[in-house]
């Protein structure tokens, strides 16, 4: 015998059946199961790949559960039977993150967001691509991989910078594996820079940017302690970072990209970056967000900027395809 409860209004009804509850064809009305033997559960297969939602076993209020259990490969001769990763692998940055295990998450949000800039890129060639399947001469000319590399690599270091403010401010466990992953960025910044300019301006160009780095979580740092000396003392650093790296990069582009122009453009950076972890603070998350964006896409103008005043001939010294890289940098440890 089986005991179903099952709520009526504001009570509970108790049935006794002579058979399992789950021995139906359907269900009637708004009677849903919310437990079964996963073992009971047969996973739907295809003659193509499934979308995760085949998978679907449970549904609550905005999430989903799904049980990706063994079963057969997709059977059409022409079916990938492992396909590629696409959404799935937010979904893993997201279990590794609530698992607490934060290396892996963000080494998979790197992967992510290179896989993303990739797609892009995909994207672009199909929309450019003229008639007789050729793409404009301009789309993979060097000054165009340059400012693409430059775009995909502060896009990143804006987008990890934030997390790591974030979890100075929080003083959460995250905020080491953070930092790993905003170091490699600003090496694969240096590396870029050490193609372009040579290995001692590599060097350099680390140096100032994890100065500048270091300053912003000083300010998260302090902004958490309520320590407006040291605020202002992190302030201070990052103007002067502004200045060093402008006088830096005026020099190596001879002059084309002047040192005031950049320090306002690296300021509008530096202030995006404040502002953001301000108001993230003061639980304005709203505009926290927003300037985030804002600051997201202000990097692609500056990638535009550096990319025009370093020029075509410089540009052409790029690798066919760039730099390689995944999404994020920082300076703590380097």
């Amino acid at each position: 015998m089986y005991r179903v409860v099952v709520r009526v209004r504001d009570g509970l009804q108790e049935y006794v059946l002579d058979r399992h509850p789950f021995d139906v064809v359907g269900w009637d009305g708004y009677v849903y199961p919310y437990t079964f033997n996963i073992h009971d559960f047969e996973p739907k297969a295809g003659r193509l790949h499934q979308p995760p939602p085949a998978h679907q076993t449970f549904q609550g209020q905005n999430f989903v559960i799904c049980s990706f259990c063994p079963r057969l490969l997709d059977w059409d001769p022409q079916a990938v039977p492992l396909p590629y990763h696409h959404s799935n692998i937010q979904s893993e940055e997201v279990m590794f993150y609530a698992a607490g295990d934060y290396a892996t998450a963000y080494r998979i949000e790197r992967v992510d967001y290179e896989r993303q800039f990739a797609l892009g890129t995909v994207i672009a060639a199909g929309i450019l691509r003229g008639r007789d399947g050729n793409l404009p001469a301009a789309f993979n000319s060097p000054l165009t991989r340059l400012r693409s590399t430059l775009g995909e690599l502060l896009g990143e270091h804006m987008q990890l910078v934030v997390d790591a403010m974030g979890a100075a401010l929080r003083g959460g466990p995250e905020f080491k594996a953070d930092a790993a992953q905003v170091n490699a960025d600003t090496e694969q910044l240096a590396s870029a820079i050490g193609v372009l300019f040579g290995p001692q301006s590599a060097t350099r160009f680390e140096s100032v940017w994890g100065d500048h780095v270091d300053a912003l979580v000083s300010y998260s740092g302090a902004v958490a302690a309520e320590d407006e000396q040291g605020k202002a003392k992190a302030l201070a650093q990052l103007r002067a970072f502004e200045r060093h790296l402008s006088a830096f990069l005026s020099t190596r582009t001879n002059g084309r990209l002047t040192a005031p122009a950049l320090s306002d453009v690296l300021h509008m950076h530096d202030r995006d970056l404040v502002e953001q972890i301000d108001a993230y603070a003061g639980g304005d998350f709203k505009t926290a967000y927003s300037v985030t964006y804002q600051g997201y896409q202000h990097m692609f103008a500056v990638a535009d900027t550096l990319s025009g005043a370093i020029g075509p001939t410089i540009a052409a010294r790029l690798p066919k395809g760039g730099v390689q890289t995944g999404g994020g940098g920082m300076a703590g440890s380097r």
